[in-house]
């Protein structure tokens, strides 16, 4: 009770009473999108992502093709509908015209509401006056403040090893001066470091002036192609979006606020159109974390957690510099684009590989090529980067026969000797490199309910230093979805993964199958429009039957949703499991503070519950808190080295701030 009331008292004091509207959204819309990732624990840099296009969404009465393919888990069929209506009966007059539409479902409208808007094109010219009045007049303020805390004492706070104090902070402003700048920034600390200000992030954007497109002062982000090259830090993930998940339509130059400290760009960027021709520059002298070997001063890893608590890891912040420039040139056409790219790196120590086909040396140039094309349901992307060495690519097909079913077919080639830290491209592995692999799928929407599937077959041809032996896996899913009854949703999914992995056998490395199973079924219904219940049982089996390993585990949630005032919502959820040991492991994505993701790992036996209340007392201010407690019965500690906790339960508090002006 009184970390509640410190924390509460700390929010409180920097806010007064401010009436404006609010921009926020739910954050139940992105288990849609992002139910299968494994990401950490507690996460905002996708969420931040969505957010950026919730707070910049696309004009349909101007966007073409490619940009209407930015929206996360649209699709090319989507676009080239939209685009097509556009065409043959005029710009839209509102967003209800979507529906005239014979070629989009309620579904697919549903879907990209949130990152479009409706607006006339202006063709006359624009006078001095009239522009700065567009820039002052419309100004948006959006403070966002949050706190999380573990209410259990770890480890590292009690042996002295941790140097900060237990509170997680973040505090983001992003100031908007009509739609065409925008001032960002954001200070974040890690619970457990000493400094309040161990990571900052700023940004001025300006957009659509003149022929500038964009234009970034400070951190960035940078898109090309399909990730083989150059990627922002969320990476491509196999999931029930059958068509989204699989190709990327690179958001090209955005202004970045999120909290990932190592993987942006700091410096400058621009992009400049000259008719259907778009030049990107950009540049930028970023240092990130390393571990430095002190007798060759070279690069043995980038951690990427960003954790500076203790010592030891205060001894690898920032320690390596890396200086990049680069630029793309993109040619683009109502059902054509080609672009091509080239960036320089070079750090200021170099690597020391751990393989023989890692990274080494400290001056890195990538050479990469991109296209995409729009015939009638027929769409085709690709890329094909060079690292000096080797050529990756990555090309996919995908035809939408109707509104109802759609295919899509990719083939992925990344070298054993293609390295690049900057690229993300689709796979099973979380490198561009040593993978080849097929992906095939399809949906299926009939009167009965969408059938989701895909199929992906892969292989590792070399031997890594990780990985001491070639090997090869494949894996399906099946995702079925239908509404038998009003107000209700049934979900059905089974997945099946079959992969070699190492084993030592009889003092020998071999290789053996080990395959997981998911069995998951949830039911959703909406009693009323306030109240909304959700329950799932999902189970897993996990095999390695060479070495007589059969594990299972099971989960079992119920969700609740309650909002009797438009100004007041709460949230809660139980969650039941029991698995075999961290092998069986099941993944449950949950609601939490509006900016942040989880999505945490269960394992053994135990319960995790979690209420979170949403208050608005004024229009602009959000207040809302979350407390989470997971029990597990067995055991007397949790977690383990100074992140261990005595005893059974680890219960956590998270408070937010959201003002909006």
């Amino acid at each position: 009770m009184r970390k509640f009331l410190t924390i509460l008292f700390i929010h409180l004091s920097i806010i007064a009473a401010y009436s404006q509207q609010d921009t926020s959204f739910s954050t139940e819309q992105l288990e849609d999108y992002f139910d299968n990732e494994q990401i950490d624990e507690e996460d905002s840099n996708l969420y931040d992502l969505f957010e950026y296009f919730i707070e910049n969404p696309i004009n349909i009465n101007s966007a073409t093709i490619e940009e209407i393919l930015r929206i996360p888990a649209t699709d090319p069929r989507i676009a080239h509908a939209i685009t097509t209506y556009r065409i043959e009966n005029g710009e839209y007059n509102s967003i209800y015209d979507l529906e005239k539409i014979t070629d989009l479902t309620q579904e697919d409208i549903n879907k990209i509401i949130p990152f479009i808007t409706v607006d006339g094109i202006r063709k006359e010219s624009v006078s001095a006056d009239s522009f700065i009045n567009r820039i002052f007049g419309n100004t948006k303020f959006a403070f966002r403040s949050r706190t999380i805390t573990d209410i259990q004492e770890r480890n590292g706070y009690q042996e002295g090893k941790y140097l900060g104090s237990p509170f997680k902070n973040y505090n983001r402003v992003n100031l908007k001066f009509g739609s065409y700048v925008q001032i960002g920034a954001v200070i974040e600390k890690d619970a457990g470091e000493k400094s309040y200000w161990d990571y900052n992030s700023f940004h001025i954007a300006a957009k659509n002036i003149g022929i500038i497109n964009n234009l970034v002062l400070g951190d960035f982000l940078i898109e090309f192609g399909q990730g083989l090259a150059l990627w922002s830090p969320y990476s491509f993930s196999k999931g029930s979006n059958i068509l989204g998940s699989v190709t990327g339509t690179a958001k090209k130059l955005i202004p970045y606020s999120s909290t990932d400290e190592n993987q942006f760009f700091r410096g400058a960027a621009s992009s400049i159109t000259f008719g259907n021709l778009q030049l990107t520059m950009f540049y930028s002298n970023h240092r990130i974390d390393a571990n430095i070997d002190t007798l060759t001063s070279k690069i043995t890893s980038t951690p990427l957690d960003g954790y500076h608590r203790t010592e030891s890891e205060e001894n690898k912040k920032y320690r390596v510099s890396e200086k990049l420039f680069g630029i793309s040139a993109k040619y683009h056409s109502t059902n054509f684009n080609v672009e091509c790219l080239f960036y320089n790196s070079k750090f200021s120590n170099p690597f020391l590989p751990s393989d023989v086909f890692d990274l080494r040396g400290n001056e890195f140039r990538f050479y990469s090529i991109a296209y995409d094309s729009y015939f009638n349901n027929i769409t085709l992307h690709g890329e094909f980067a060079y690292n000096g060495i080797s050529i990756a690519s990555f090309n996919t097909l995908q035809i939408d026969f109707d509104k109802n079913f759609s295919f899509i077919a990719s083939v992925r080639n990344y070298p054993r000797n293609y390295y690049n830290i900057h690229s993300r491209g689709f796979g099973e592995s979380n490198k561009t490199q040593n993978e080849f692999g097929v992906y095939t799928g399809f949906r299926w929407r009939s009167s009965i309910g969408t059938i989701n599937f895909y199929y992906d077959q892969f292989k590792f041809p070399y031997a890594t230093y990780y990985n001491p032996l070639p090997s090869k896996g494949d894996e399906f899913l099946i995702d079925y979805q239908t509404r038998p009854i009003k107000k209700t949703e049934l979900k059905f999914r089974y997945k099946n993964e079959i992969k070699e992995v190492t084993a030592a056998i009889n003092d020998e490395i071999k290789l053996i199958d080990q395959q997981k199973q998911n069995f998951r079924i949830e039911l959703e219904y909406k009693v009323s429009a306030k109240f909304n219940i959700k329950s799932r049982i999902e189970y897993i089996n996990f095999t390695q039957n060479t070495i007589g390993v059969n594990e299972e585990g099971i989960l079992l949630f119920q969700d609740l949703k309650y909002q009797p005032y438009t100004n007041l919502r709460f949230y809660g959820r139980a969650i039941f499991f029991q698995t075999d040991s961290y092998n069986s492991r099941i993944y449950e994505f949950e609601n939490d503070l509006q900016g942040v993701m989880t999505n945490p790992a269960l394992y053994g036996k135990g319960m995790r519950w979690y209420f979170i209340i949403k208050y608005e007392p004024i229009d602009g201010l959000i207040l809302t808190v979350k407390y989470s407690e997971l029990f597990k019965p067995n055991e007397i500690t949790l977690s383990s080295g100074l992140n261990e906790i005595e005893g059974n339960i680890d219960n956590k508090l998270s408070l937010q701030i959201d003002l909006n002006l």
